[in-house]
């Protein structure tokens, strides 16, 4: 009996010895997690400074003797005053949408192309076009020509029989479908500008658009370039080079979207005046001589918009202004006696 009473208490005795073992277990780890809470609470409003309060994030954090640097973006770089509620996507107030301007649309200096490009382009537009057939340049008789005297775009979608300057009669869709060209540059403006009122622009540009629409329709693969109207000398009575200007701007926007190029021709025959140079003016200040046309080939020879395919001339990118005068004058054969187109 008795040997049973002294292991009875050695039981009761291991018993209360493991009670207090886990209840001083439990007692620390309850130490731990309230001593991480006050740390973690403590990061936290010194990170994010409760309302009312503002944190010295400049300063250093010091950990016993090891100085930590302050987090980024603290100090100068960080906004003051955060909060979780501020931090994500900001919803706008308001927003400006900034109209490009046809500085800004017009086809970008590319590469010199060889004339042989121009074996599958349609040149079509009024008789500054048709001028062309006239003087002799790079691109005469490698480029399909469709230059008719005083037409207007309205004449194109109506499909108006024309007559171009060698004599041939044709409808200017149907000559431009047959080309089945890789390019269509477009130049019309000039007739319809001619002592034209606000009434009758808007009717050139609808006719235009238009115009636009139907040459995607029988040439959907054809790469669309729309030229700015040329500039007239300021002698010139019925047509003035402001209202060209303020027409091309909407021309511009027009091609921007109707997803066509824009040439800016200006860039080329317009002098410090904003007027047809005169030195490629012919004698009617309104059509361009043997020189304009020289330097309309070498512009828009420059102004391609690029592609692998195309037949680059080596070496020929962002040529300055003088080489660029000296490779038209090279390249072009000579002019033919100046004269109106």
């Amino acid at each position: 009996m008795d040997e049973y009473q002294r292991v009875r208490r050695r039981h009761r005795q291991r018993q209360a010895r493991r009670r207090l073992r886990r209840t001083l277990a439990l007692l620390c780890a309850a130490v731990v997690i309230l001593t991480l809470s006050a740390g973690i609470t403590a990061l936290l409003n010194w990170i994010v400074p409760p309302e009312g309060q503002t944190a010295d994030s400049s300063a250093p954090v010091s950990d016993g003797n090891v100085a930590l640097a302050p987090l980024p973006n603290t100090g100068t770089g960080l906004v003051q005053n955060t909060s979780f509620s501020s931090i994500g996507p900001v919803q706008q107030e308001s927003w400006n949408l900034v109209q490009l301007d046809a500085d800004r649309i017009a086809q970008p200096e590319t590469g010199l192309v060889k004339p042989e490009y121009f074996q599958n382009v349609v040149m079509l537009g009024d008789s500054v076009t048709a001028g062309f057939y006239t003087y002799s340049t790079s691109i005469k008789g490698v480029a399909t020509i469709c230059g008719y005297r005083s037409i207007h775009p309205s004449d194109i979608v109506n499909r108006t029989t024309l007559t171009r300057e060698d004599g041939v009669q044709e409808i200017a869709l149907d000559a431009v479908a047959a080309a089945d060209p890789k390019a269509v540059y477009v130049l019309l403006g000039t007739n319809s500008l001619v002592s034209a009122d606000e009434k009758k622009e808007e009717s050139f540009l609808a006719y235009y658009e238009r115009m636009i629409q139907m040459f995607k329709e029988v040439v959907p693969d054809a790469e669309l370039y729309i030229q700015s109207i040329t500039p007239v000398r300021p002698e010139v009575s019925t047509l003035n080079n402001e209202q060209i200007r303020r027409v091309n701007e909407k021309l511009a926007q027009l091609a921007l979207a109707q997803g066509c190029h824009y040439l800016d021709l200006h860039d080329c025959l317009a002098d410090e005046n904003g007027d047809l140079s005169a030195d490629l003016a012919a004698e009617d200040g309104i059509h361009l001589n043997g020189t304009g046309y020289k330097q309309w080939v070498d512009y828009i020879s420059r102004h391609v918009a690029y592609s692998a395919d195309l037949p680059f001339l080596y070496g020929s990118p962002y040529a300055t202004k003088t080489t660029t005068t000296a490779a038209a004058d090279t390249s072009a054969d000579s002019a033919a006696p100046e004269g109106e187109a």
